[in-house]
């Protein structure tokens, strides 16, 4: 009771009502930020190299409401794509090309209060709150169901971490044309999920004369 006295929002009276609801208003902005780049480069070796390189970027930022006022989200998407390929010709029969690709995508959401010290205040044991690698304390999210939830979480993760390797062969023989190749793929994914969860129902934490 103290948490929610100390960090809700007070009931609003919306238009059209009468006297106070439960109901409350969180004027918090969204806000988005996006960079997005590229480069690439052609190069020619000769009359029997030629080369390419590609880079691509994108830099994403959201910023808002963690659920009400006084609890923010911060997620970001920093993503990467790149590519070389090579092509060698051998002779005017004979061609190669070799290619390697990558691509990655790093999520990051991070929800925080504004007021600093929630743990202490309202004697949650350290063990629960305060064990979090390289990051320190974090309130669980306190859950009324019905009502309301929030609280802080740190999870950062590769949504995608992928390497792609490609080679291929082309031979003339006549009037017929030869392909062969090899192709690999390695796709991984992997993370940290932050965050503690307490959640309130009305069976465990009602008045028992009333079920």
């Amino acid at each position: 009771v103290a948490f929610a006295k100390a960090v809700l929002p007070q009931p609003t009276s919306l238009p059209g009502s009468i006297g106070l609801v439960d109901n409350a208003v969180d004027n918090t902005a969204t806000g988005i930020n996006q960079e997005v780049y590229s480069v690439r480069i052609d190069q020619t070796f000769g009359s029997k190299d030629q080369v390419w390189g590609r880079y691509s970027g994108l830099q994403y930022t959201q910023t808002g409401s963690g659920g009400f006022v006084g609890l923010s989200a911060t997620s970001t998407y920093p993503t990467k794509n790149y590519g070389v390929s090579w092509v060698h010709t051998f002779n005017p029969t004979l061609v190669m090309q070799a290619q390697y690709g990558r691509n990655t995508v790093l999520t990051t959401s991070v929800d925080r209060f504004s007021k600093s010290g929630l743990n202490g205040v309202y004697g949650l044991s350290g063990t629960f709150a305060n064990s979090y690698l390289n990051i320190g304390d974090l309130f669980p999210s306190l859950i009324v169901t019905g009502y309301w939830s929030g609280g802080e979480l740190n999870n950062i993760g590769y949504a995608s971490d992928l390497h792609q390797y490609k080679a291929s062969v082309t031979k003339i023989l006549g009037k017929h044309l030869i392909g062969w190749g090899a192709e690999w793929n390695e796709s991984t994914r992997s993370g940290f999920t932050r965050g503690s969860s307490i959640t309130f129902t009305s069976t465990p934490t009602g008045n028992l004369e009333n079920t």
